[in-house]
């Protein structure tokens, strides 16, 4: 019995030391997620504030509206839209409608009508005259979720200014919100967060989940049901805790509101999976208190069967040989064991293991009081035992109860202090007068060193990832700002007043446009290349053909009209984030059509190998080629063989290929010869998770 609750309350301790860690973290990533979707919403009211206090636009658009032949105004107005999306990367389409709700043009073009909910949203900014970004919702004409960015266009008239039109700007979750959402700090194979609202009574979830397809926005449960981690967070309650999961699950769990907006965030992690850890050493304990029953069971049966005199010979050389096994191994163990009379306060049992502790022999521990064993504990910790002590009375009333366990710093014979952990019980009489305090004492001055080294590498890394944030913050706002401005008035400036500029003064403009959109293309470059490396890769089956030319058709705009042929031969199918590898071809090919341009007959050829553990992929070309020693720098950031005069780009495409194809554990290379073309290769293991 005494073994029985010492190894339950031991096992009780760990699980509930175990629960308060993991809550600390699930409350750390929450608040992550908090943050990162808050700021996203942030960056996407900022782009509509920017374009909402353009002073250009609306001019330019009511005259349009009032003669849509003014010769190249409307051309003038798809080139602005067409820039919204290269300058913000973030939305799919941009289509501008009159006051009234009705799409007057889209870009790409296509959407010539809205849905019900979209146009409800367009008036509704149109009344206010405020920039809008709605909730989600599900279009329903193409059933697809949509998020969408609302900006009025206001233009003076008399004293109060008066909406034009409405610029609508589609976003995508599926690619710009539900991988914030989806993405996991740290590795585990149940974690999840979900985004949720409320709807009246009803609790709706509105991203994809683990265990469940097709959940976003049709995922429904009602508010009253109080175990379920969602309707808590859907009544306002920001706190960690336990629940069921949607599909039945004990999990742990974080809720949070999501600033400025009708959405709440749950953060959680199945029980199982927390603790998994320490099942092993409850079925040791277990293991242990049933092989220790079973002995006592045989042994009283064996007992019983003999007769007297032999059962107690049996039982006094069992005794002997037990007390021999039991001193053997406290005489050869690494934690030292101590025994203290409670009576006298003296030590009468000390193992060997206690020198290599303390410093001091058996003998010379054996001689101390209770006062002289105090004045070896730090000052510090010296509430810890008197608290022990304290307990040890109104505490202690059966035999073997366990009074806790505690970690103490004890000043060695050498001088020096050394972390020591104690787990004891006090043995008493059955009346329950206490008679011993029976411990184990086990060296942990590493261990804390080691705490003590993760605490502060922990600090620092939080540090530096706050210092990170804020930089990718900065660049995405603090930098791209003026530059969208210059880009955008030096359009103006060359489309409406470039008549009364010298050729020199156009020629300028021209360079600080040009340069401007390069800044931008470098800034968003260098975010892409930061978030590959963080993103989290989703593995599913490809199906590689299809992809490359999905890729190869979004890219026929950059190609010239004649003289370039794209060959795709047939690819086979590969495993891995189909997202990532999506960008893999898109970065490849881009390439090999600017690098093949200068060519009359432009030849671009897609295709496939077969390795012993991997496919590999190729894109080859006709183009400029490049000097085989130089091959090894291509695939480093900012490394350019070219001049920018004579091949636009920032030198992080390759570098971004490189980055993903290391993360799916591949490989890159690449062949070629000056004037002669060049061949890209990147291979994908076979077997993938």
């Amino acid at each position: 019995m005494a073994i029985s609750i010492a190894g339950y309350v031991f096992y009780e301790k760990q699980k509930e030391n175990l629960k308060q860690e993991k809550w600390g973290q699930l409350g750390a990533v929450a608040d992550l997620k908090v943050s990162q979707i808050a700021n996203w919403r942030k960056e996407r009211v900022g782009d509509g504030g920017i374009i909402f206090e353009s002073p250009f636009i609306g001019p330019r658009l009511q005259q349009w509206f009032q003669d849509p032949k003014t010769t190249g105004l409307e051309k003038e107005i798809l080139s602005w839209m067409a820039s919204l999306p290269r300058q913000y990367q973030s939305y799919e389409r941009v289509l501008l409608l009159d006051a009234k709700g009705i799409v007057r043009l889209s870009v790409p073009e296509g959407e010539k009508v809205l849905d019900s909910f979209s146009k409800t949203l367009v008036l509704e900014a149109a009344r206010d005259k405020r920039v809008m970004l709605s909730d989600l919702y599900r279009d329903e004409t193409l059933n697809i979720i949509r998020l969408s960015l609302l900006v009025p266009i206001l233009i003076r008239k008399g004293e109060s200014p008066a909406t034009v039109a409405v610029i609508l700007l589609r976003i995508d979750p599926q690619r710009f919100l539900y991988p914030l959402i989806q993405t996991w700090p740290t590795p585990s194979r149940t974690s999840e967060t979900l985004l949720i609202r409320r709807e009246g009574d009803e609790v709706v979830f509105l991203n994809e989940l683990r265990r469940r397809k097709n959940t976003a926005l049709t995922l429904r449960f009602p508010i009253s049901r109080q175990e379920l981690p969602a309707a808590m967070a859907a009544q306002g309650q920001e706190k960690v805790t336990e629940g069921f999961d949607y599909w039945g699950a004990p999990v742990l769990v974080a809720t949070r509101r999501i600033p400025d907006s009708p959405w709440f965030l749950v953060a959680k992690v199945d029980q199982e999976e927390i603790y998994a850890p320490i099942l092993m050493e409850a079925r040791l304990i277990a293991v242990l208190v049933g092989v220790l029953v079973i002995g006592v069971a045989v042994s009283v049966g064996f007992l019983w069967r003999g007769q007297y005199l032999k059962a107690q010979r049996r039982s006094e050389n069992a005794l002997r040989e037990s007390e021999q096994r039991f001193r053997s191994v406290l005489e050869n163990s690494v934690d030292g064991v101590f025994r203290r009379n409670l009576q006298t306060g003296r030590f009468d049992y000390l193992s060997p293991a206690i020198q290599n502790l303390t410093g001091y022999s058996v003998e010379e521990v054996s001689g101390f009081d209770i006062n002289a064993f105090l004045g070896l504990i730090h000052p510090d910790d010296l509430s810890v035992v008197q608290r022990e002590i304290k307990r040890e009375l109104a505490e202690c009333r059966a035999v073997g109860q366990a009074t806790g366990n505690s970690e103490l710093r004890f000043k060695h014979k050498d001088g020096e202090y050394r972390w020591l952990a104690t787990n004891t019980k006090v043995l008493a009489d059955p009346d329950g007068q206490p008679l011993y305090r029976l411990g184990v004492v086990r060296n942990i001055t590493e261990r804390k060193r080691a705490e003590e080294a993760l605490r502060q590498r922990d600090a620092e890394l939080e540090r530096v990832n706050k210092e990170l944030e804020a930089f990718s913050y900065s660049v995405s706002h603090d930098l791209r700002t003026p530059l969208v401005g210059i880009s955008g008035l030096s359009e103006i400036l060359l489309g409406k007043y470039s008549q009364d500029l010298p050729k020199k003064g156009q020629h300028c403009l021209r360079v600080i446009q040009r340069e401007a959109q390069n800044m931008l293309q470098l800034i968003d470059d260098l975010m892409a290349f930061s978030r590959f490396q963080r993103q989290e890769i989703k593995h599913a089956p490809i199906d590689m053909s299809r992809l490359a030319k999905t890729v190869c058709d979004g890219l026929k705009s950059m190609m010239p009209k004649q003289g370039m042929k794209v060959d795709i031969k047939p690819l086979l199918p590969a495993r891995g984030d189909r997202a990532m590898i999506r960008q893999v071809f898109h970065n490849l090919l881009s390439n090999a059509i600017k690098f093949t341009k200068p060519r009359e007959a432009g030849i671009i050829e897609i295709g496939c190998l077969t390795g012993e553990n991997d496919h590999i992929y190729y894109v080859k070309d006709n183009g400029v080629g490049f000097e085989m020693q130089h091959a090894a720098n291509l695939f480093e950031a900012f490394q350019r063989l070219h001049s920018a005069e004579e091949f636009e780009g920032t030198g992080i495409g390759l570098a971004i290929v490189q980055r993903i194809i290391h993360r799916h554990g591949g490989r890159v290379w690449a062949d070629g010869k000056v004037n002669e073309g060049a061949i890209f290769y990147f291979a994908l293991p076979i077997k993938q998770p």
